[in-house]
């Protein structure tokens, strides 16, 4: 908008602008000494001009006008004013010149420039010009760092340039050079300046450099490494070792990675307990509860597991361990140490009587677990657990623990029967022997005692009590005497006392008990002696040791059972076991002694204080027999007697020399004593086929092995024997086990031999052979219609024995059509041997067969069966009910179902409870009712609660009639009499408050009962008719008629007594009580009474027995009834008035006048008379007294008849 002020501002330019041009024009007719204005006009343009921060620069600017033009500049559209800069100046030419140039955020230089030139003749106006003032600072705003990254990972080398401008350009250097361009795209320079380095790789490694550079200049960081790390990665992982114990194992577990990783270990027990082993304190911790510490274990150098010695104890799980800053990796394998089978608890030798058992135990220890069998000398077969043989049942009693038990022994065939306990793992096996000796082969009759315990040397001090033992057996049992200096002992010194078991006493010691005692055990087949002396010394002499017996527990304990090893015509070689007591000194030898059968001589001892357990005894007799028995002894005493050996009877000539014998002793302890061949690998060829590789250790003595295969799969007897011969220069040997069972697992191990002898056995190696297809076809295949197109097939898998591995699947073929062609062929899983067969033809003959399956193969099918298409039509009901049992579960399980079903039960006892409720109301209304209808004369108190007692003392006593409407329901219109003998209902259960039982106690027991009768509702009595017969009116027949004969009673419900049930003579008969006494339904009663019909007054008996009457209806009178009453005037209120007496029933009138009785027979040997009606005039009277004697006559014993229509049961 143009402002006065602009006006007169333009029409001065205007006007100098005329007055220049009038100026020129008249420049033409002046002198040339006159010259004419020009406008500015720029000749030289400012440009671009970069320029480092405190240097010079000038931005040029020239222009040329007339008059001179004046130049000023403008920075950014401000002007630039260089009045008092010392940094900036204006040159006459009119260029700016800058002689520091300045960048920073106060002070900049840098901006577009332009300049202007102006005159009185106008202005122009340069083109622009930018000022760049350039700077590059020294220190980076982030430094590189170190980085150690991970291989594969990214690294990421953080670089922040200085500040400067324009901004820094950044690259990155490596190792001094600029890094080459990558085609892979593994690195890039993001825009902040960092390098990233994708999937890191050793190559990767070096020294990096931050370069950053602008206009200003360049600048370097300092240099930085990259050093690729490697996470923890195995070189060699530890293996599955399995060890033997008291070798070194190493596990080895060798890792990769950097920096190196640090490795340690870890053992997790079998009870699942872990334990660090770090190499700075692996001999500090315990590794097993059994092992103080566990020194035995370190670290290598290169991180494997060192065990030496090792034992069971250091089984378990081994963990290596190895991490560094990237990662950790770790390894796991187990330890397994096999230890040779131990013999822990070994058999013992065994004394038993003829006819007893013998029992031995063997406790085995090792890794892992051994095979316990069992054998017998000279003999082949072998017992394992739970096999029996004979008399002979081995049996495990506890883990690891054996029972052979020897049945019924016998002499003959058992005494000095040894018997083998063995145990055999793949670490190798264990013997223990031990010998059976039967009593009565032990001391025969013709044996010489034997003493087991004998006195010793003792020195005493005088007037002390000197002991001295002797024990001695056999059969008979010996007799022990003593004698002093081969003199009988007088046992009449009151010093001297000889106990029940031998041993010898004397008190207050002498100086004449000084001598040899001797101890002589003697039988019918010879005696023993046993001598030892006793010293007296005074107890003041300090120059004498005394010593008593020593006690038999520190005496070393029986050897084992002598065996006769070998024996020619004139010697004998024994071999006997050391037992493990020692005692309380050491060992210093064995004595032998030997009996000779035929020779008076007792026992003769052979050789003391051999310190070997084997003894050869030569000079013998040909022919001759020998028992011999071994004592140990220690410096304390001998121990008592080992077991008798067997008896050995030497031939009367021998042709083999002697070295033999020495060969034959040798081979024995060779075999018994060592490892003779080891097992060394089993491999499986086929389904019924083992291959075993072994090694012969010592093939001295070996003429070949035992094969024994042991199964642990079958039950039974399963073991297996084969002789191999044995060629003893070769040192390995293979052999192929075949008729092997499929997929069952097998122990073999081998028993060397040489002659007749048996060694050790070998260890033991499993191995189970290869599946198979099953042998047999499945079982029980059962086809069952299903509806009348398909067929629910179900089956049992093949016997157990039969499968040769595992059932995988079973293949069902169906056959159908004239020429029985396959139709369908169908797999099914072994998890559930069923199917359902569908679309299926009706009148089409199908036959299924299904056969079991392995992984191997099918086996073989099973026989055609036929399918029920014939009955198709003919759904099996229980089938359907078992296919949709599944459907009926789910619907029942619905939540609406369930919610339905409970609303339905709700409101089924809401009505319960108001049908309980009602029918409560109805009974209190009758009750009320009653009172009222009571004869106002002679009101007799009544209660619902009512109770009376009916016994001798209350004859006559009958209860009040109900009175209700005909509408009542038949439960309602009862009146229950009490007998002693029917159970009451559960309402007559509640307690009678004190008004009701005063009430109740009012009756009298010979007043008559009242029921006020409405005439408007008797119809009987209504209609006039001809009596025919002087019946009593209150007759009625109890059933209805011959349909209700359903609910007869049982045969086997006794009626009560009569005289039980109702003894006073009241309305009714006997009969009728006989007849309903119990607490069965009354009908059964009405049903053996027969349908009679009478007039329709209702008797209605009780569930319980009772007798009920209840209003007669005026709907009751039906033709066909048998009795005419006279009628009674619809205005007239008749009572029925009974009375009972031992004799019958009086008639009463309403004045009380007693008629005459009239004799009514019951039926049961006892006379009633009808009730009267009160208000009959005498010809009624006489009438009604015919009618009853003519109903008299023709009635049936139960006659309390109800009327067919009205005959009520409660």
């Amino acid at each position: 908008m143009r402002t006065p002020g602009n006006r007169r501002r333009s029409d001065d330019r205007s006007f100098a602008a005329m007055a220049a041009v009038a100026f020129c024009a008249l420049a033409v007719f002046v002198p040339a000494e006159v010259h004419c204005g020009r406008a500015p006009r720029i000749v030289e343009h400012p440009t671009d001009i970069t320029v480092g921060t405190h240097e010079p620069v000038t931005l040029n600017c020239k222009s040329e006008g007339q008059p001179q033009p004046d130049v000023r500049w403008m920075r950014d559209g401000r002007p630039v004013d260089v009045t008092g800069s010392i940094r900036k100046a204006l040159l006459p030419d009119g260029s700016l010149l800058f002689l520091e140039a300045s960048q920073g955020k106060r002070d900049s230089d840098s901006g577009t420039y332009w300049c202007i030139a102006n005159n009185s003749f106008g202005e122009a106006v340069s083109r622009k010009a930018n000022l760049i003032v350039t700077y590059l600072k020294q220190d980076f705003r982030v430094q590189p760092k170190d980085v150690t990254p991970a291989s594969g990972d990214t690294a990421v080398l953080e670089c922040d340039p200085p500040k400067g401008h324009p901004e820094p350009f950044v690259v990155w250097h490596k190792n001094g050079q600029p890094m080459p361009a990558d085609e892979k795209k593994r690195w890039y320079i993001q825009d902040t300046g960092n390098l990233i380095i994708r999937d890191v790789k050793s190559e990767d490694d070096g020294s990096y450099t931050c370069v950053a550079n602008n206009l200003a200049g360049v600048r370097r960081s300092k240099p930085i490494l990259l050093v690729t790390q490697i996470r923890p990665y195995m070189i060699q992982a530890p293996k599955d070792t399995v060890a033997m114990a008291g070798s070194s194992v190493q596990l080895q577990c060798k890792i990769g990675g950097t920096p190196q990783p640090e490795v340690f270990w870890k053992k997790i027990s079998n009870t699942g307990v872990a334990q660090h082993i770090r190499p700075d304190h692996y001999r500090n911790e315990k590794l097993s509860e059994d092992r103080d510490t566990f020194e035995h274990v370190y670290i290598t150098q290169d991180g494997s597991l060192r065990l030496d010695n090792v034992s069971p104890e250091d089984e378990g799980k081994y963990v290596c361990h190895a991490e560094n800053h990237q990662g950790k990796v770790n390894a796991a394998s187990s330890l397994t140490v096999h230890s040779v089978p131990l013999i822990a608890q070994r058999p013992a030798d065994t004394h038993v009587s003829a006819g007893s058992n013998a029992i031995f135990e063997c406790g085995v220890r090792g890794n892992p677990k051994p095979t316990i069998f069992w054998s017998l000398q000279n003999n082949d077969t072998v017992l394992f657990p739970k096999e029996s043989w004979n008399e002979f049942h081995a049996e495990d009693t506890k883990d690891s623990v054996s029972t052979l038990i020897i049945y019924n022994v016998k002499r003959e065939q058992h005494d000095q029967l040894v018997v083998m306990c063995s145990a055999t793992n793949e670490a190798g096996s264990d013997e223990w022997r031990a010998t059976l000796t039967v009593a009565a082969a032990a001391y025969e009759d013709t044996l010489p005692p034997i003493i087991e315990y004998g006195p010793a040397n003792q020195t005493l001090p005088y007037s002390s009590i000197g002991n001295l033992v002797c024990k001695a057996i056999g059969n008979p049992q010996p007799v022990i005497t003593w004698y002093k200096d081969d003199s009988p002992l007088s046992t009449e010194i009151a010093r001297i006392n000889i106990t029940d078991t031998g041993t010898l006493q004397i008190s207050n010691l002498q100086k004449s008990d000084n001598g040899v005692y001797t101890c002589v055990a003697s039988s019918v087949n010879g005696k023993a002696t046993w001598s030892a002396e006793l010293k007296m010394e005074s107890p003041k002499n300090p120059n004498v040791g005394f010593f008593r017996s020593p006690d038999p527990s520190t005496f070393p304990g029986a050897p084992s059972t002598p065996v006769v090893v070998n024996y020619t015509d004139t010697s004998v070689v024994l071999s006997w076991g050391r037992n493990g007591k020692v005692g309380s000194s050491p060992l210093l030898g064995y004595q032998v002694e030997m009996f000779t059968y035929g020779e008076n001589v007792g026992w003769a001892t052979l050789v003391r204080r051999l310190h070997s357990t084997h003894f050869t005894q030569a000079f013998l007799r040909p022919g001759r027999s020998y028992l011999f028995l071994v004592r140990a002894e220690n410096s304390h005493g001998l121990s008592p007697p080992s077991h008798l050996s067997g008896r050995v009877t030497l031939p009367t000539e021998y042709h083999q020399n002697v070295p033999y014998s020495h060969d034959m002793s040798i081979a024995k302890s060779t075999l018994f004593g060592g490892h003779i061949v080891d097992l060394i690998d089993i491999k499986t060829v086929s389904s019924t086929s083992i291959k075993l590789f072994w090694e012969i250790l010592n093939g001295e003595f070996l003429e070949g092995f035992y094969l024994y295969c042991h199964s642990k799969n079958l039950t039974g007897r399963n073991s297996t024997l084969m002789k191999l011969l044995s060629n003893a220069t070769e040192l390995s040997g293979a052999y192929v086990v075949n008729s092997l069972q499929p997929s069952v697992s097998y122990v073999f191990f081998l028993v060397p031999f040489y002659k007749h002898i048996k060694g050790r056995p070998s260890n033991s190696r499993t191995a189970k052979t290869h599946e198979d297809c099953p042998s047999e076809a499945p079982q029980h295949v059962e086809p069952i219609a299903y509806n009348s197109s398909s067929v629910y097939l179900k089956w049992n898998p093949p016997p157990e024995d039969s499968h040769n591995g595992v059932i995988t699947s079973y293949q069902v073929v169906i056959q159908g059509g004239v020429g029985w062609d396959v139709l369908s062929n169908v797999t099914v899983s072994a998890s559930t041997p069923t199917l359902l067969l569908t679309n299926l033809t009706s009148g089409v003959r199908y036959k299924v067969m299904i056969a079991a399956a392995t992984k191997i193969g099918f086996g073989p099918y099973t026989d055609p069966i036929l399918l029920p298409t014939e009955s198709m039509n003919q759904i099996n009901k229980f089938n359907d009910a078992v296919i949709d049992h599944e459907e009926i579960k789910e619907f029942v399980a619905e939540p609406w179902f369930i919610l339905l079903m409970a609303g339905v039960i709700t409101l089924m006892i809401v009505l319960l409870a108001a049908i309980l409720f009602v029918r409560y109301r109805q009974l209190g209304a009758k009750k009320s009712h009653l009172g009222d209808s009571l004869n106002a004369a002679n009101k007799l108190s009544y209660s619902s609660g009512f109770k009376t007692t009916l016994d001798a003392s209350h004859r006559g006593q009958v209860a009040s009639f109900l009175q209700s409407d005909h509408s009542v329901s038949n439960s309602q219109r009862c009146l229950f009499i009490d007998a002693n003998s029917c159970h009451k209902p559960n309402w007559m259960h509640h307690d009678i408050d004190s008004s009701e039982k005063d009430s109740s106690q009012q009756l009298l027991p010979e007043i008559a009962d009242y029921a006020e009768v409405n005439p408007n509702t008797m119809s009987t009595f209504l209609k006039e008719r001809e009596l025919s017969s002087p019946a009593p009116y209150a007759t009625t027949t109890l059933v209805s008629n011959s349909s209700s004969r359903n609910m007869r009673r049982n045969s086997e419900d006794t009626a009560y007594a009569s005289a039980n049930i109702y003894r006073a003579q009241n309305v009714y008969s006997e009969s009728g009580y006989s007849c309903c006494s119990s607490n069965n339904d009354c009908q059964s009663c009405m049903d053996d009474c027969g349908s009679m019909h009478g007039v329709p007054v209702s008797v209605v008996l009780s569930g319980c027995g009772r007798k009920t009457f209840s209003e007669v209806s005026h709907h009751s009178n039906k033709s066909g009834s048998r009795f005419n009453y006279p009628p009674y005037s619809s205005r007239q209120r008749a009572l029925v008035r009974t009375t009972c007496s031992s004799n019958g029933y009086h008639y009463v009138d309403p004045t009380g006048v007693t008629g005459g009785p009239v004799s009514y027979n019951s039926g049961y040997g006892r006379e009633c008379s009808p009730p009267d009606v009160v208000g009959l005039n005498v010809q009624q009277q006489q009438q009604q007294q015919q009618h009853h004697q003519q109903q008299h006559q023709q009635r049936s014993p139960c006659y309390a008849e109800a009327d067919s229509g009205k005959g009520q049961i409660s």
